[in-house]
């Protein structure tokens, strides 16, 4: 099975960090670039934008739409060159999965990695699953890494 391009979900969590290290070791086998993927929900920036509204207007600036993400994005892009592999970061607004089949789409991914932190069957199905949702609507192959 060739691995020309990896796609990795990314959003901080342990499981997201071994889904990107899982990613790396096969790039690394295969001479493959990875593609790591931060979303950042507009749910969660409306209601970030509700709370700051009501803060003084320097700690207002002080906040960014996405810029966890991006922080995130530029951690593993230094990791994983700094470990000789080749890695694009891709920030998008809106759902995670949806961001990670789009970029796979985009970049035409051998593979999706992404983490599943083993959320209860309440929790998941009220606030989702990135890890459910993409299995149940990628077209290509995808590995997904379990949390304790």
């Amino acid at each position: 099975m060739k691995m020309e391009n990896i796609v990795v979900g990314c959003d901080g969590s342990e499981t997201a960090t071994e889904a990107v290290e899982t990613a790396a070791q096969l790039s690394a086998w295969s001479g493959g670039t990875v593609h790591a993927v931060a979303a950042s929900n507009p749910r969660d920036d409306a209601e970030m934008r509700r709370r700051l509204s009501s803060m003084p207007a320097e700690y207002q600036t002080a906040f960014s739409s996405g810029a966890h993400e991006l922080e995130i994005l530029a951690n593993v892009a230094r990791t994983l060159e700094r470990r000789g592999v080749t890695c694009h970061t891709y920030q998008r607004s809106g759902d995670p999965a949806d961001a990670i089949l789009s970029v796979a789409d985009q970049v035409d991914a051998d593979l999706i990695v992404v983490g599943s932190r083993g959320l209860a069957r309440g929790t998941r199905r009220f606030r989702g699953s990135v890890s459910t949702k993409v299995s149940a609507h990628a077209d290509r192959s995808y590995l997904v890494i379990l949390g304790d």
